[in-house]
């Protein structure tokens, strides 16, 4: 008899034990006639398994087999109690990754015919003299807008797929299934990347050069200004959770360090433009205070249940990890490759610095053995 089975027994000299195979999914005794089984464990199965084996054995040795088997059950529990854990991770993962898809498609399904309308009432053709004028400026800023707003889906998109890739399914199923999402995004992305991309060269072709400067100057604008007070807001959100938990200070500096520089770019821009500085600082700022209020970049559920400090700064990190990415791309992906050059390598900088101190945390952690728990 394996010592890691499941026993029936009754109260006869001669015991019968219902040994079963592999699952230890309860423990339960009953007397050698079946139809009088009685269970005595809230764990018990409904049904006698449909693989088992009887055994004989007297009433001392059912005792002691009996709480070694207890003993065994308790210390390493069924394989179906340590997966549902991980189950639950992967669909909560799963669930939320479906929603946020169906929320970009519609963004993108919403934005994408307003884009190609704003570029056909531009009616100019490529050559003509025709110049910026306060008569279409409105209709340049809102085309802007939406070619802006395009180009951070799709960044949402591609950083979805890397996601999907971070999961770890359990069963074959889950396998299959994070194959499927992950062939739906991609093809949702490149059907309506080409789109797009198409959409921009018929601006280009048609549009003089003047105009295209101007709608990426507003481009421009609208990305740096965005990204600064995404960074901005991450580091007060982060000082926040620094005054009620004892967290390691270089995440914050990074942070700290990487908005003057992104500040800098910001002032240069405003400038350049022609507008005022302070007057710009105080629409930041309430900007800023609107998305806090709002908008969260760390929720406070997704913290609230969280046992011990490096737990939190654990999640602190992967979050961060995760807003620097997604602004980074963003920047990529809108401003010319000569534009805001130190703005982009203190993103590549932060990105690889938080990255470096999510990996110290959890050697550190692994080291100390510690247990995270949910409350």
């Amino acid at each position: 008899m394996k010592s890691n089975s499941v026993m029936h027994g009754g109260s006869d000299v001669q015991q019968t034990q219902l040994v079963v195979h592999p699952n230890k999914e309860a423990v339960c005794h009953a007397s050698a006639d079946r139809s009088r089984a009685q269970k005595k464990g809230p764990e018990c199965p409904e049904r006698e398994p449909d693989l088992s084996l009887y055994l004989r054995i007297c009433k001392k040795c059912f005792h002691v087999l009996r709480e070694r088997q207890i003993h065994h059950f308790q210390s390493d529990p069924p394989t179906n109690q340590k997966a549902a854990p991980a189950n639950e991770e992967f669909w909560t993962s799963i669930t939320q990754i479906n929603d946020e898809l169906r929320s970009i498609q519609l963004k993108v399904e919403n934005t994408m015919p307003k884009y190609q309308e704003l570029i056909e009432a531009l009616e100019v053709t490529k050559g003509s003299s025709q110049q910026v004028t306060s008569t279409n400026k409105s209709n340049m800023q809102v085309l802007a807008k939406a070619q802006g707003d395009l180009a951070d889906y799709f960044t949402t998109l591609l950083l979805m797929l890397q996601r999907i890739k971070k999961i770890s399914p359990s069963t074959s199923s889950q396998s299959a299934i994070c194959k499927n999402i992950s062939r739906s995004v991609f093809n949702y992305y490149q059907d309506n990347r080409f789109n797009f991309n198409e959409q921009r060269r018929k601006l280009e072709a048609t549009t003089p050069v003047e105009v295209l400067e101007y709608i990426q100057d507003i481009v421009d604008m609208n990305m740096i200004n965005s990204s600064y007070i995404t960074l901005k807001q991450l580091a007060f959100e982060v000082l926040h959770y620094s005054t009620k938990h004892e967290l390691n200070e270089s995440f914050l500096r990074k942070l700290l360090s990487a908005e003057g520089v992104i500040e800098n770019d910001l002032e240069q821009m405003v400038k350049r433009r022609k507008e005022d500085w302070g007057e710009h600082c105080i629409l930041v700022d309430q900007l800023l205070k609107d998305q806090l209020s709002k908008h969260r970049l760390i929720r406070s559920s997704q913290t609230k249940g969280l046992a011990g400090d490096s737990y939190v700064e654990i999640y602190l990190l992967e979050r961060g990890e995760r807003v620097v990415r997604e602004v980074s791309m963003q920047v990529k992906s809108k401003c010319a490759e000569r534009s805001f050059k130190s703005t982009k390598e203190v993103l590549k900088v932060l990105l690889e610095d938080i990255k470096k101190l999510h990996e110290e945390k959890m050697k550190s952690c692994t080291s100390k053995d510690e247990d995270w728990v949910l409350l």
